[in-house]
């Protein structure tokens, strides 16, 4: 593919959105953040390697907009597929909860 208006081949570093390790503080268990209002920032989804389980994501938030960055991990697949939904979002605020045996956001 080529740039339209000057017909030289796009560089990669013009289309291509690079993922970088996300910065924070590590949450030890993501139920310390259950049922709180949060500002979500980023996300990366990985290829897990515990058995049993395909993909975890890695969540990126604040508390609020002064605190500092913070980080949580888990293997919701709805947490999962949220995320990827609303990507374009982001920054956004929502709460994390545990609805039955499985995570959500509102």
């Amino acid at each position: 593919m080529t740039n339209a208006t000057t017909n030289k081949p796009h560089r990669f570093s013009e289309f291509a959105v690079i993922r970088t390790k996300l910065e924070g503080e590590r949450v030890q268990n993501i139920s310390e953040i259950l049922n709180k209002e949060l500002i979500f920032t980023g996300f990366t989804v990985n290829k897990s390697k515990v058995k049993n389980c395909d993909r975890y994501i890695t969540i990126q938030f604040r508390e609020d907009e002064n605190s500092p960055l913070r980080v949580a991990f888990t293997a919701s697949t709805v947490l999962i597929d949220q995320f990827i939904a609303y990507e374009n979002q982001l920054p956004f605020i929502a709460t994390i909860k545990k609805v039955n045996r499985y995570m959500t956001l509102t």
